[in-house]
């Protein structure tokens, strides 16, 4: 079975900071088998760490993108304009 190890970083880290991260994170990462490794960085920083990770080609680490919602109403953390998804998604 495998299992999962998911972090949220809500805003806690820019551009650079969250460049910084990753490339500490791939010099220590040691990959497990049946453990994958997913972050979620705030939005801002999801395609320059995408493109990161190509470059750096970790194994069993993968980005998620934080709560987008369709639906009228208070606030979510982490939210996002739907437009986005479709445009992050088809790049």
């Amino acid at each position: 079975m495998k299992k999962y190890v998911i972090g949220n970083w809500k805003c806690n880290k820019g551009g650079d900071e969250a460049q910084k991260w990753l490339a500490e994170f791939a010099r220590r990462y040691r990959p497990v088998a049946g453990l994958q490794i997913i972050i979620a960085p705030s939005f801002i920083c999801l395609q320059s760490l995408a493109h990161s990770m190509k470059t750096l080609g970790l194994e069993n680490f993968s980005l998620a993108a934080q709560v987008s919602h369709l639906s009228p109403g208070a606030p979510i953390p982490g939210r996002w304009r739907p437009i986005w998804s479709r445009i992050w998604w088809t790049m």
